[in-house]
């Protein structure tokens, strides 16, 4: 696992997408480097969330880098967190320490609560679940719900999910489908990067090192099947409209509390941020695991003229899918993917880390290039670079 550290080029979502849109127009970018420290800084001013929710706890569904990431920004606003696992807890009535390490030098430490998802029905942690965000990986999503039984619950339970991918909320096994498609569900995104290093000791439960500091994105998303009608947006989904009700407060209290958040008050806005994130995702991972590098050695002449491929390809599909959303051209996704690379240069991505760190099938392609091919076929659009490139990410994991 590298170590590296980000510098941080934006200090709020509308630069990002101002550099961005730059990037996408062929313009270069300006330039803005703050001090990694500035933005938890600025953040440490800030008071608690003012609903309810610092009053009960939050459970995180994945105990990965990113769930830990976001379960000690929360806990350094002041809000309880509960982490859910399939293992017994290490302390089924005590609070454990999570471990916060600074990309700008320095470590903290939380206390947290930790349950079994295994737990029997007489026991306190059987309770049913006020508010949860998962983040496990996406092809991990319908499971890791069931596994919750009774303590979740659709029309009860606020949730935001967390996670790389597009369309795993869409297929037929998910829970999430048991619901009317037109209350749309809580999504996060995220661009920190973080990772988990061993426990320096005993007493502590988890620790993770923020590498790279980010955003945040929330919003709603639609259920409904994104191909049922075309040249519009089935069933657009606005904030206010989601259910339960506490939905919407959890999505307001996550914005306001972890550090530079944007809080999109439309599925449109937020999806259009999600399939941005699924193009750049779709030209970078696979190819990293596929041949081993970096993600700045993507630049390289040997890499860029598939990336243009994947490009092309990705812009047909996802204009066709969500016309009006999406948008770019395949030299725009291009350039998107491009800037990342340079952004990201040192880093190794997820896709890599699960194939030569973990040792591991890289299943969470099939949430990004399997989305993209199955959009393709029943849009009539070729995806044969897609394909190539995820079949051999697979077999360099299997």
């Amino acid at each position: 696992m590298s170590s590296t550290r980000l510098s941080i080029r934006l200090s709020s979502a509308i630069a990002h997408h101002r550099r961005l849109a730059e990037v996408a127009a062929g313009r270069r970018p300006s330039r803005l480097w703050l001090h990694p420290c500035s933005f938890e800084a600025s953040r440490a001013q800030l008071s608690t969330a003012t609903s309810d929710m610092a009053k009960n706890p939050i459970h995180i569904l994945g105990a990965g880098s990113i769930g830990c990431l976001v379960g000690a920004q929360l806990s350094q606003q002041g809000f309880p967190v509960t982490f859910l696992q399939r293992s017994p807890p290490p302390s089924p009535t005590s609070p454990v320490l999570l471990q916060l390490i600074r990309s700008c030098g320095g470590s903290l430490e939380f206390p947290v609560k930790v349950e079994s998802t295994h737990q029997p029905p007489s026991t306190a942690s059987a309770q049913p679940i006020d508010r949860l965000i998962v983040t496990t990986k996406a092809h991990q999503l319908s499971s890791a719900l069931a596994s919750l039984g009774p303590r979740f619950d659709l029309n009860h339970t606020a949730l935001v999910v967390i996670q790389n991918g597009y369309g795993q909320h869409l297929t037929p096994s998910s829970r999430l489908q048991s619901t009317s498609t037109c209350t749309g569900l809580g999504w996060g995104s995220t661009n920190n990067g973080a990772y988990l290093t061993p426990a320096p000791s005993p007493t502590i439960w988890r620790s993770v090192v923020h590498a790279g500091i980010g955003q945040y994105y929330f919003g709603p998303i639609s259920l409904a099947d994104p191909l049922a009608s075309r040249g519009s947006e089935p069933c657009a989904i606005h904030l206010a409209s989601m259910w339960p009700t506490s939905t919407p407060t959890l999505l307001h209290d996550l914005a306001h509390a972890l550090p530079s958040a944007t809080l999109h008050e439309t599925s449109t806005a937020m999806t259009r941020v999600l399939l941005h994130k699924l193009a750049v995702n779709a030209l970078i991972n696979a190819l990293t695991a596929t041949h081993k590098v970096r993600n700045g050695q993507l630049l390289h002449p040997t890499y860029v003229p598939v990336m243009r491929q994947l490009a092309d390809e990705c812009a047909a599909v996802l204009c066709a899918t969500y016309p009006g959303i999406f948008t770019l051209s395949g030299e725009q996704v291009f350039a998107m993917a491009e800037h990342v690379c340079e952004l990201t240069s040192r880093n190794f991505s997820s896709t890599y880390q699960d194939v030569w760190e973990r040792g591991e099938v890289p299943r969470e392609l099939e949430f990004v290039h399997g989305t993209i091919v199955g959009w393709g076929r029943r849009a009539g659009v070729s995806t044969r670079t897609h394909e190539e490139v995820w079949d051999r990410a697979v077999r360099a994991g299997a």
